[in-house]
């Protein structure tokens, strides 16, 4: 590839860029880096993306969580002071939690020749699946971290349902098998905070 096509595909990425900002902000969604995310209901939905214009595609993914998971995990963590931040630190914060595939990751969809068109399909397809949604997202999201094998998402899914007897038994299982979790803070790890979390709230 020459430094001409190389800085053609840098020009046009950027255009694609600023449009498909602009078809998330119509369509009432925010942007931070290559997140897009809005807030629906109890729902907090993400939205990441990449272009690869060698081949004028379009790469995707969709998560959805409930605007709580943050809340506990930051409480675990002793971040609580993270709750009122933007709700852009929600969908790009290192220490944000996870949530179920709205769309499995990755799809990848060919921007043709009306690459707006095509991008505000996308994104209206997905307001209208949230809209729509009306799944146990906590169960959903258990039976996913099955497969996935991400414990700190399952203990906060078991807090969320108010089973602390169950996120309890998760925790001492994860410390017993050497599980440390996704994230730590103050020299513990996620499960070692998860106990006491759960011992300082009596639950």
């Amino acid at each position: 590839m020459t430094r001409e096509e190389k800085l053609q595909i840098k020009e046009k990425e950027k255009q694609y860029k600023e449009l498909i900002k602009k078809i998330a902000k119509k369509l009432g969604m925010s942007y931070k880096q290559c997140d897009l995310f809005f807030v629906d209901k109890d729902y907090f939905i993400r939205i990441g993306y990449s272009f690869y214009l060698e081949n004028n595609s379009l790469m995707y993914c969709a998560s959805i969580k409930y605007l709580d998971y943050d809340d506990i995990q930051w409480d675990i963590l002793d971040m609580s002071s993270n709750k009122n931040q933007p709700l852009s630190l929600r969908a790009t914060g290192a220490f944000s939690a996870f949530g179920a595939h709205l769309i499995p990751p990755y799809k990848y969809v060919s921007l043709g020749d009306n690459p707006e068109q095509v991008i505000t399909n996308i994104l209206t397809e997905i307001k209208q699946m949230v809209e729509d949604f009306n799944e146990d997202l906590d169960e959903r999201v258990l039976s996913e971290v099955k497969s996935d094998n991400c414990t700190t998402l399952e203990f906060i899914a078991y807090v969320h349902q108010k089973e602390y007897t169950k996120a309890r038994k998760l925790a001492e299982d994860c410390i017993a098998a050497g599980d440390t979790g996704q994230f730590g803070n103050n020299g513990k790890t996620f499960f070692e905070l998860a106990l006491e979390y759960l011992d300082k709230n009596n639950l």
